[in-house]
This record gives structure tokens, sequence and C-alpha cells, in this order.
């Protein structure tokens, strides 16, 4: 997810000029996504301590899945909320470019990304939950 989401930042900041309205907001959502992956890792590492044994090493994955699900909604939902304004940053990311009006973005980029995908992953329960781990 996190992987997914710093991709998007970097595809559009390969692809626009640096004073461009959407390569400012990457990087607002860049900052963003790594402030939340930081915190997730940071609270991962509280949890983890000596006192798992064989047996909650066995049972750890089925909670660990549940929580970075929940883990994974509430990024999602966060970063569709950031805005200054009225402009919400993430509004220029819901869809891949159109193919007929930028058709070089393709050639530029080889894996796009966009929210609407990464949101419908998530609420779908398809997202690749490993990438929270540190």
């Amino acid at each position: 997810m996190f992987v997914d989401l710093l991709l998007m930042c970097q595809n559009a900041q390969t692809f626009n000029d640096n004073n461009s309205i959407i390569y400012r907001n990457s990087e607002r959502i860049k900052k963003f996504v790594e402030a939340r992956q930081k915190e997730f890792q940071d609270e991962v590492q509280k949890k983890s301590s000596a006192l798992r044994t064989a047996l909650s090493e066995r049972l750890w994955p089925e909670y660990d899945d549940s929580l970075q699900r929940k883990r994974a909604k509430y990024l999602v939902r966060s970063l569709l909320e950031c805005r200054q304004g009225v402009k919400y940053f993430a509004e220029d990311f819901l869809e891949k470019p159109a193919k007929k009006e930028y058709p070089d973005y393709y050639d530029v980029i080889t894996q796009p990304v966009d929210l609407k995908t990464l949101v419908k992953n998530v609420l779908g329960d398809k997202v690749c939950l490993s990438v929270f781990l540190p």
C-alpha cells in the first residue's frame, strides 16, 4: 500500500514539471504517506516484544492482518480528506491520465497507479498488507 502510494507520487514527479500543482501535491501526499508509514511502523515495534512466543507467532498474523486492513482503510480515507482550502490534494490522482490526452505519459511511466484502484483494492481487501510491517 505504502509502496503503491509512493510510486504514484514518484510517477507524478517524473512526468510533471516541478513547479506544477500536481508535482507540489505529490510532494504533500508523499510527506503525508511517509509520516503515516513511520507511525504504523513505530506502533508495530511497540507491539513486538519479548512476550511473543512460538504460539503467539502462529496466531499473530491473523490479528496483524485485521489490524493492517484497518490501517490501510484509515490511511486511504485520511489521504482523501487532506486538502488546502477547497482543493483536495488527492483529486488529481484519482484516475490515471487518459491515454488519448497524454499518450507520452505511458511511454515515460511504466507502472501507473491511481487512487481509485487503490481504494477499490483496500475496500475489497486486495491490498498487499506486508508493506505495513517494518
